[in-house]
């Protein structure tokens, strides 16, 4: 037989040189995200995956007192899961994230803004550099936990905090906060089919009716398979006649994942998924009874199992 089976919580962005204790009027200063939203289009949790990035320019804009001469701006994550997580989707936790900005740093789950958990920008006088940017970059690394999930979008909403300091270095306001970005990281369905083929169902001299074959892989979502056979459920002896005589053929039945492929082979849809760490499939192969009454010699069908994500 033969198959064929061919949170960005937190990256603190600083804006800062000085010490201080307290943090902006919402007059102070405007916050803006380009793009609101930080993508990762398609991330694979299989082992084999690749770690995934996206960005957004974090744009913090002097528009009150001129005496502001610094600010410290952190993104938070409201969840503070540790590690870090991109939400939920149908009881599966997101992938762990990290957020970074220049320098490498780990996303901060307080409102406390210090040299450890933020990036030092400096507005260069009173009167004019008024716009700070910075880059920031959602990660997403390799799953290398085995950690299980879903395919569809896991989604995390942030908030950020921002505090202003004078050429003093002493504090500027009363507080400032506001939506930060939201995260978004995209599963997508996938299917990675572990069992090489062709593989072998050998019957041997026939001293059994049952044979079967493990089919291992690993799924984020349902499977649909698709099997037909060269023969129509029957193994033909080799260099037999056209057309083949009964004491050349040696008929069985046959199942995939416990469901029942007729002699003109079935498309089954939606089989129940393996998950990220992976599961078996079974092809089962019976004979109505242990064969007699035929010719001797090698008997053989070809089976084509083909496997696709389902929906």
């Amino acid at each position: 037989m033969r198959g064929n089976w061919g949170r960005l919580a937190a990256g603190g962005l600083a804006l800062c040189w000085a010490q201080g204790a307290m943090a902006c009027g919402a007059g102070d200063v405007t916050v803006s995200f380009s793009p609101t939203t930080v993508a990762v289009a398609s991330w694979s949790p299989f082992p084999n995956g690749s770690q995934m990035t996206a960005q957004t320019t974090v744009t913090v804009t002097r528009t009150g007192s001129s005496n502001i001469r610094s600010a410290r701006l952190m993104i938070l994550d409201s969840e503070a899961t540790s590690p870090l997580r991109v939400g939920t989707l149908n009881g599966f936790p997101g992938p762990i994230y990290s957020l970074t900005g220049g320098n490498v740093f780990q996303s901060p789950t307080s409102s406390t803004p210090t040299a450890g958990n933020s990036l030092p920008f400096t507005y260069t006088s009173n009167s004019n550099s008024n716009v700070q940017n910075a880059t920031t970059t959602l990660t997403i690394p390799i799953n290398t936990a085995g950690d299980d999930f879903t395919p569809g979008t896991y989604s995390q909403t942030t908030t950020y905090f921002v505090q202003c300091y004078n050429n003093s270095g002493s504090f500027v306001g009363g507080g400032s906060t506001g939506a930060g970005p939201t995260l978004n990281v995209t599963v997508p369905n996938l299917l990675q089919v572990i069992t090489a083929g062709p593989q072998t169902i050998n019957f041997g001299s026939f001293t059994t009716t049952t044979q079967s074959l493990a089919i291992s892989l690993k799924s984020t979502g349902a499977v649909n398979a698709n099997v037909s056979t060269q023969n129509g459920n029957q193994m033909v002896l080799t260099g037999a006649p056209s057309p083949v005589p009964t004491n050349s053929t040696i008929p069985y039945s046959m199942t995939f994942d416990g469901q029942n492929v007729p002699a003109a082979g079935v498309s089954l849809a939606n089989l129940a998924r393996a998950g990220v760490g992976g599961g078996n499939k079974s092809l089962v192969l019976t004979l109505p009874a242990l064969p007699s009454g035929k010719l001797a010699g090698t008997y053989k069908d070809i089976i084509t199992l083909t496997l696709t994500p389902g929906s």
